[in-house]
């Protein structure tokens, strides 16, 4: 009984109390397993009743049995409870101003609120860290505790205890206890910064991810993010440990700001402890794609080849892309590409070789406002320096070369069509290279040799480029000297 009575004091937990003897009872009905449905108590008759749950049992179903024992005491010393006086307090509750955890050196503000008793009722206010041991205050009438924790503690509980104003024992009538953890003191956030993964403006439906930095507080700062749409924030993330935020905006708005609130792991205050914000105006994208440079073709001043000494003119003509279109040209000497001056609006060149030789010339095209160092279109072609003494001797380079088929285009396909080269200046040995363009695939079909002639028998309609190159023998690059081409349809 006094076990009980500390249970009540509040001195002792319930399941603290233990009984202090066990012995068996055998009851007067047996079953393989007894099955205990309930016990209770009268003290005025001293008569215990005991439900053995599946005593009575026949074909269909089991039956209780209750047992009432008579207990053969000297009378009961326990008495009946005093019937509830006016001013008696029958329960109490307990409020915070504060959500749990809180850190330490943290004013919290406890609130009792009795049901019962009369005016003013008496509080008492105690802390414990283990249950056990309690630090016990006064009695008072305030309902109110205030409490600033100097240690961390994870267990720690607050309890009242409370009683009517004409009750002078040191026994609660009715008591309270919540559990309040407190954690060690934690720096609040200092600064907090703002980036975003892409530049404004943005198009409607893009995926934007910000993410903010914290100074200050520890791993477990949380964070709140915000949208103004230029007359009202909206809170579109509520508080979380994630610092990162995507946002996909579906409609343009030219005053769209993202703030983000900042605060540390054991605050619970809707409040930013700092804050930042960026501007990211949305915009619809009503502009077309820039055009690209679709083609351009490459012509000289002076057909190939030609002496040393005097310059040669070459111009590009493109067609597409967006002005200032730009202008890269190199050049090939048989062994390395040159670079002449990189990118530039000039759509013309000036070009004086310094020796005697097969040279290329390629210009690249971009549009303008594009940066990658790569054209959109190119085109490129061969020229021959020759030795301005040699001009008319027998061993001279070629001055050009003519090609014609035997049959008209268009024809059909597998139809053979034979094609002969003629070449104009210089009596040298001459080698000849044949090869067949379909759209943008370009095939030798003969590679170099002595025979002028190709027969060419085609498998599928097209518009096909015949073209053939023509060196000296005594030439050993994979350049022409002179060249020509013509197209030829196949239906």
């Amino acid at each position: 009984l006094n076990d009980f009575a500390a249970v009540k004091a509040g001195t002792k937990k319930p399941w603290e109390v233990v009984p202090y003897d066990v012995w068996p009872f055998q009851f007067p009905t047996e079953e393989v397993r007894v099955v205990l449905g309930g016990v209770s108590y009268d003290a005025a008759h001293q008569t215990i009743y005991i439900a053995q749950s599946y005593a009575d049992p026949d074909v269909y179903e089991s039956r209780p049995i209750i047992h009432v024992l008579k207990v053969s005491g000297s009378g009961s010393t326990i008495e009946p409870p005093p019937a509830s006086s006016p001013t008696q307090v029958t329960s109490v509750s307990i409020t915070s101003n504060v959500a749990a955890p809180q850190s330490v050196g943290t004013s919290i503000t406890f609130r009792a609120s009795p049901v019962g008793g009369g005016s003013p009722p008496q509080f008492k206010w105690m802390t414990t860290v283990d249950g056990v041991s309690w630090s016990s205050g006064t009695w008072s009438t305030s309902n109110q505790f205030t409490w600033t924790p100097s240690a961390a503690n994870s267990r720690y509980q607050v309890r009242v205890w409370a009683r009517g104003p004409t009750n002078t024992a040191d026994q609660p009538e009715a008591l309270a206890t919540i559990p309040f953890p407190i954690v060690a003191a934690n720096a609040a956030v200092s600064s907090v910064t703002l980036t975003a993964n892409q530049t404004a403006p943005q198009a409607p439906g893009s995926a934007i991810s910000f993410t903010a930095a914290a100074t200050g507080g520890n791993a477990s700062n949380q964070f709140k993010w915000l949208l103004f749409d230029g007359a009202t924030w909206t809170v579109v993330a509520n508080w979380g440990s994630v610092n990162a935020f995507t946002w996909t905006p579906s409609s343009a708005n030219s005053q769209y700001q993202i703030r983000v609130w900042a605060r540390s792991g054991t605050s619970t205050v809707d409040q930013a402890e700092a804050l930042a914000s960026v501007s990211f105006p949305i915009e619809a994208t009503s502009q077309a794609p820039p055009s690209r440079v679709n083609n351009v073709t490459l012509t000289s001043n002076e057909a190939s080849p030609q002496p040393l000494g005097p310059a040669v003119q070459w111009a590009a003509s493109a067609s597409g892309g967006s002005n200032p279109l730009q202008f890269k040209w190199s050049v090939y000497d048989g062994s390395t590409w040159t670079v002449v001056g990189g990118w530039g609006t000039a759509s013309t060149f000036n070009w004086k070789p310094g020796k005697t030789g097969t040279y290329e010339i390629s210009v690249g095209v971009r549009s303008g406002g594009n940066s990658a160092d790569q054209a959109e279109a190119s085109a490129k072609k061969a020229f021959s320096i020759i030795d301005a003494t040699d001009g008319g001797s027998s061993n001279g380079p070629f001055k050009s070369v003519t090609i014609a088929a035997d049959r008209p285009s268009p024809q059909t396909a597998n139809t053979a069509v034979s094609w002969t080269a003629t070449i104009k200046g210089g009596n040298a040995p001459a080698l000849y290279k044949w090869m067949v363009q379909n759209g943008s695939t370009s095939q030798t079909v003969a590679n170099w040799s002595s025979s002028p002639r190709l027969t060419w028998t085609p498998t599928a309609p097209g518009n096909y480029v015949i073209s053939v190159w023509v060196k000296r023998a005594n030439n050993n690059l994979d350049q022409p000297e002179v060249s020509a081409t013509t197209p030829f349809v196949i239906k």
